[in-house]
C-alpha cells in the first residue's frame, strides 16, 4: 500500500499543466480581486439563516470559512447571509471578530 501511495503522489506531482486544460490554467493564474486600500477589521458579524433545513452544526463550518475572509452585507456563506457588520461596509473577519447567528 505504501508503494502505491508513493507512486500515486509522484504521478500527481509530475503531471504537466497542459494536461489540465485551458480552464484550469486560467483559474490557477488569476489573482484574487481585492478592493483598493486597507479594509477595516470586523468587530461583529451577524449572519441570518437562509435555508431553514440547514443543520445546526453548519454554523461551525461557516465560522471556519469566515475567518481570514472579507465580507459585506448581503453576501452568502453556505446557508447563511450576512445581515450586518460592525463597522459597516466591506470588513475582514479575524479570530477576534464576534460572529452571531440569527434565524
Amino acid at each position: 500500500m505504501e508503494k502505491f501511495h508513493q507512486l500515486h503522489m509522484y504521478h500527481v506531482s509530475t503531471t504537466p499543466t497542459r494536461h489540465l486544460g485551458d480552464g484550469a490554467r486560467k483559474l490557477a493564474l488569476v489573482p484574487p480581486i481585492l478592493p483598493p486600500g486597507p479594509v477595516d477589521q470586523a468587530e461583529r458579524v451577524v449572519l441570518r439563516k437562509v435555508n431553514r433545513r440547514a443543520p445546526g452544526f453548519i454554523s461551525n463550518l461557516v465560522r471556519s470559512r469566515l475567518v481570514g475572509r472579507q465580507v459585506e452585507v448581503g453576501q452568502r456563506i453556505v446557508a447563511f447571509q450576512v445581515a450586518f457588520t460592525v463597522p459597516t461596509g466591506l470588513v475582514e473577519v479575524t479570530d477576534d471578530t464576534v460572529i452571531e447567528f440569527i434565524e
